[in-house]
């Protein structure tokens, strides 16, 4: 990567993390590109891989329960700014070491929220970040992007990523759990996706 691609890289970042510090949790340009009858295949087929939660089933397919251990230690406001430091760590290193380009604010939903996929105690709650898309990875960097997801995340106390076979129409998914509640998936096919869950914390 040059010079000029990394300054690009390090403004998209930028801008993403400004977006999620100001008042508004979603991205301008919702309806820029609505759906037409038309189109309404490609639009779905979109809009269900990278905007859907992940269901129940299927987290408990590759991280079993998703009812947490235990609590986090942290207060929300101190879970936030660890996940979305460690969700912009992930693009920052993707685009650098893996290829998959510019990351761009995702444009058809909010992309933080309370999350619901966690079961956390009364007077806990948990939040869910997936901040932007970049290109796909390849099935050759698979693995290894992986593992350097993993060196960043295990000092902040997540397991080893547990992966799902690929879908039958191609791309790869994974995720990395905290007992706590706190979760990392990361999937691509078309685009890379990657969403941060906060651990179960006290509630303001």
């Amino acid at each position: 990567m040059n010079n000029a691609e990394n300054g690009q890289m390090r403004t998209s970042v930028k801008n993403i993390a400004n977006v999620v510090a100001g008042s508004s949790i979603y991205f301008p340009g919702v309806d820029d590109a609505p759906c037409s009858v038309d189109s309404w295949r490609p639009c779905w087929e979109l809009f269900s891989y990278f905007c859907l939660p992940v269901s129940l089933e299927r987290m408990r397919n590759v991280n079993g329960d998703v009812t947490p251990t235990r609590v986090s230690s942290l207060s929300i406001v101190e879970e936030r700014r660890q996940t979305i430091g460690l969700l912009l760590s992930f693009y920052d290193m993707l685009s650098k070491e893996f290829g998959v380009g510019e990351w761009e604010p995702l444009r058809v939903h909010a992309q933080t929220g309370e999350n619901f996929g966690v079961y956390c105690p009364s007077g806990y709650a948990s939040e869910r970040y997936d901040l932007a898309i970049a290109g796909p990875l390849t099935p050759e960097k698979w693995k290894a992007a992986l593992s350097r997801m993993y060196k960043l995340a295990k000092p902040l106390g997540f397991g080893s990523p547990k992966t799902e076979a690929p879908g039958r129409n191609g791309g790869q998914s994974a995720v990395f759990a905290r007992p706590d509640g706190a979760r990392i998936l990361i999937r691509y096919r078309v685009k890379s996706l990657v969403r941060i869950d906060t651990g179960c914390a006290k509630a303001k």
